[in-house]
């Protein structure tokens, strides 16, 4: 595994409202040489170290792969990049979460997905919303091109509750290191894999933080990740304003961590 790698402290103003505006109009934007030449090296080399004798998904189109957070520190600095965070925070509020840090490595031969929501994972009890609830973004580890399947994008859709056309819609065409963020509620598909080559993608969907995670981090972080990782890190796996665990004795216990909360600030509200 290798060391903490750390991000740059500060976003530049400018371009953090240059992307939130993209993501409010149009529902999607993308960061141009957002992952360093170092973090994308750590990445591609724990996605293929974990890709060794991994079985493809059942219908044969990609790798997939969950909780990349805990894979290396590398996933973590990217996901807390200063641009990156503060533009979802701007959406989302700075107290917004991930709910999950997935690997969707595209086969060679792979055919279009469905245009969907990614509101989906949350059941058919989720209803469309009118203002941002989650921000999904596509780390291209590779880069993405029309051969190899780029990520379709419907804009405007993230404010339509309206059906989509399928085929409809533009291909997000981008170079390895660039991050393609879009509106959670946005139609968008993973496109067909004409080369004859793996496109590596990781997504990463940062949501409010009432919202349901699909991905409950803290109870599956590593401990020595914990103890290394930075506040910014901890609060994006939701040890921040955790729902405590009621003992017999009648006191709350909560996961350990540095900077770790309870949902309250007081740990025993009810005791008057």
């Amino acid at each position: 595994m290798s060391t903490m790698l750390e991000s740059p402290a500060v976003a530049n103003e400018q371009q953090v409202a240059h992307h939130q505006e993209q993501l409010r109009t149009q529902g999607y934007t993308i960061f141009h040489d957002l992952i360093s030449p170092e973090h994308l090296a750590a990445i591609r080399a724990s996605i293929d170290a974990h890709l060794v004798g991994q079985a493809e998904t059942p219908d044969r189109q990609q790798y997939h792969g969950a909780n990349l957070v805990a894979w290396d520190p590398a996933f973590c600095a990217v996901a807390a990049d200063p641009l990156l965070l503060a533009t979802c925070e701007g959406l989302l509020g700075d107290d917004c979460i991930l709910s999950s840090c997935n690997l969707g490595a595209r086969l060679p031969g792979c055919t279009p997905q469905n245009l969907h929501r990614d509101t989906g994972i949350w059941g058919g009890a989720m209803p469309f919303m009118p203002f941002p609830i989650g921000i999904q973004t596509a780390w291209c580890i590779d880069d993405f091109t029309l051969e190899n399947g780029a990520t379709r994008l419907v804009p405007g859709s993230h404010i339509d509750p309206a059906e989509v056309t399928p085929g409809s819609g533009i291909q997000a065409i981008a170079p390895a290191g660039s991050v393609i963020a879009f509106d959670c509620q946005a139609y968008h598909a993973g496109e067909a894999n004409r080369s004859n080559a793996l496109r590596r993608g990781v997504l990463t969907l940062y949501i409010r933080s009432w919202i349901k995670p699909q991905t409950d981090h803290k109870r599956s972080f590593p401990a020595d990740l914990i103890a290394t990782a930075s506040p910014q890190v901890l609060r994006l796996l939701g040890f921040r304003r955790q729902s405590p665990v009621e003992l017999p004795d009648g006191t709350s216990v909560i996961i350990p961590a540095p900077s770790a909360t309870y949902f309250y600030d007081n740990p025993e509200p009810w005791a008057y």
